[in-house]
């Protein structure tokens, strides 16, 4: 074992580079290479081949300065980005405060609601419809107790407003 590394410092000795640092920087790189646990001269090779890779004036086949060009280009485009992005936050803001605002109002004294189309549409076209049919019409499940207030939420309006009627059992549009 003692000659193969003795053939391999032998090796070695043909292919030394001698660098003179300060001390601190001597010191700094090789706190850094322990830390990162490899010896100096593997911190150096490393550091010297990243240089070279990055200062090449081709990288990965595309040319140095097309890839600056690029990468500035992109940074230009995030930027813009970013820019949009904060004002779209700016208007979502406004927005949900808007939207807030208007749930909060009063129309004559109940919350505004806004009635399905497809409610409309059914007895429009029916002309009358008993509740059964309507909520298998609208595709509400006689168990949804949410979605059947909803419905009897409009409907109630829509009757306050004398364009359905009720008889007890059968739902009737009223406007031509």
């Amino acid at each position: 074992m003692r000659r193969n590394k003795t053939k391999n410092r032998e090796k070695l000795k043909d292919k030394p580079v001698v660098v003179y640092l300060p001390t601190k920087m001597k010191q700094r790189w090789k706190d850094f290479s322990e830390e990162n646990r490899m010896t100096m001269s593997r911190f150096v090779r490393s550091a010297v081949n990243e240089f070279l890779f990055f200062n090449a004036k081709e990288s990965m086949g595309v040319p140095r300065a097309e890839m600056i060009a690029k990468i500035k280009e992109l940074e230009e485009k995030n930027e813009e980005l970013e820019k949009e992005v904060h004002l779209l936050k700016i208007l979502s803001t406004n927005l949900d405060m808007e939207l807030k605002g208007l749930r909060s109002q009063q129309f004559n004294g109940e919350r505004p609601i806004q009635i399905d189309g497809r409610l409309i549409s059914l007895l429009k076209n029916r002309g009358s419809i008993s509740e059964e049919e309507l909520l298998s019409s609208i595709g509400i499940s006689p168990n949804d107790a949410t979605a059947i207030n909803r419905l009897v939420r409009q409907l109630d309006i829509l009757q306050r407003h004398g364009l359905v009627t009720y008889n007890g059992k059968r739902w009737s549009w009223h406007v031509a």
